[in-house]
């Protein structure tokens, strides 16, 4: 109870580890089906938190962003940007997100894309701070 509609599946490995599988809203290229009716493609993310709270890992499961600008959220690099960060150090980045920007999973020029992705990453945390009894700033 309390848990995001967002927050798709969550389980706990036999380390103590909590995955979590989520899906955020973004920017996306539309889909359409056989009628001619489009809709936005949600990005599908896996986060792996430690017990003590820290992003061990993160993977983009699936996506529909914009190739060379919002594709970015599904490389290494960009995964690599969330190792380690803690509930306390994820914010939902200023709009434009331009190249200077620090952030956790800032994307210059993707914007929703991050924005999204930043979003599902704190819901990640609500959940594991749900389920753990933590702080939401620990």
């Amino acid at each position: 109870e309390g848990i995001h509609k967002d927050v798709q599946k969550m389980y706990v490995t036999a380390t103590g580890n909590y995955v979590f599988e989520l899906k955020a809203d973004a920017f996306s290229v539309h889909e359409y089906d056989e009628y001619g009716s489009g809709q936005n493609l949600p990005i599908i993310i896996q986060v792996s938190i430690s017990a003590d709270g820290k992003i061990i890992d993160c993977l983009t499961l699936s996506h529909g962003e914009s190739k060379n600008i919002g594709d970015k959220c599904a490389t290494q690099e960009y995964y690599d940007t969330w190792i380690g960060v803690t509930a306390d150090r994820v914010v939902i980045s200023k709009e434009p997100i331009t190249s200077d920007n620090t952030d956790p999973g800032a994307i210059a020029g993707a914007t929703w894309t991050a924005q999204g992705y930043q979003r599902a990453i704190k819901r990640a945390f609500e959940a594991f701070h749900l389920l753990t009894g933590g702080n939401q700033n620990d």
